[in-house]
């Protein structure tokens, strides 16, 4: 199975290159990364393209991370595709567990895992001391934990543009709408980073108005086609 790694970078400097090197290093390797730096002001360009040929580099005005994905998605060339963020990691073996466990069921549309959440060390302490990290591993009901089948994603489309911080949020409810097909893996595919530039933590406002939009949407769905959100 050929996967196709898209990562979005908005000035994720400090983490990304670690971030992309945890794809890298993946055995069997990714089929293709292609990342998009996002209208970053820092120095994440350069470090993406110092990757040289590893990984496929598009550059373009900051638009969010679901713009950047979906053009992302739309250049990629794989059977599935995965997705890791800027600031977060892959666990040796993610691609090679998730990998099997999708091909072993013709019926899925994708797989997830489990997630570990890490406090960066780069965090003060002042910052890292009222932290809730948990203790054990989590479902990754997010972009990190899952594989999914390149077919699946066309039919169920892309990220909204809109959801700036709700933006797989947006999508999950919206795929299980229209019969998303998955199954939680038990083991553990990605590290979740805390650090202080946290998009959700830097605009929590817009955050919580985005996953309550988008569980407004989600409701007036199953309620009918009367039923819209403005």
């Amino acid at each position: 199975m050929r996967v196709s790694v898209l990562l979005a970078c908005w000035n994720a400097a400090s983490y990304v290159g670690e971030a992309v090197q945890s794809v890298l290093d993946q055995r069997p390797a990714p089929f293709e990364v292609i990342a998009v730096d996002d209208g970053s002001t820092d120095r994440s360009a350069a470090i993406l393209a110092g990757f040289g040929a590893r990984l496929v580099l598009i550059r373009q005005a900051n638009s969010g991370v679901g713009a950047a994905l979906n053009r992302a998605a739309a250049e990629a060339t794989g059977d599935a595709l995965a997705f890791i963020d800027a600031d977060d990691l892959w666990t040796p073996g993610k691609l090679a567990r998730q990998i099997e466990a999708l091909a072993a069921d013709p019926e899925l549309d994708a797989v997830f895992g489990f997630m570990e959440t890490f406090a960066s060390l780069d965090l003060p302490p002042d910052q890292r001391s009222r932290l809730r990290i948990p203790e054990t591993a989590e479902p990754a009901f997010t972009k990190n934990g899952m594989l999914i089948r390149s077919a699946a994603f066309n039919r169920l489309g892309g990220f909204d543009p809109e959801r700036r911080n709700a933006d797989f949020f947006a999508w999950y409810a919206r795929a299980v709408g229209e019969g998303f097909r998955w199954r939680l893996q038990p083991d553990v595919v990605c590290r979740r980073r805390l650090h202080s530039q946290n998009m959700g933590r830097l605009d929590r406002e817009r955050q919580r108005r985005d996953y309550l939009l988008t569980m407004k949407a989600f409701l007036d769905a199953r309620r009918g086609p009367r039923a819209r959100v403005s």
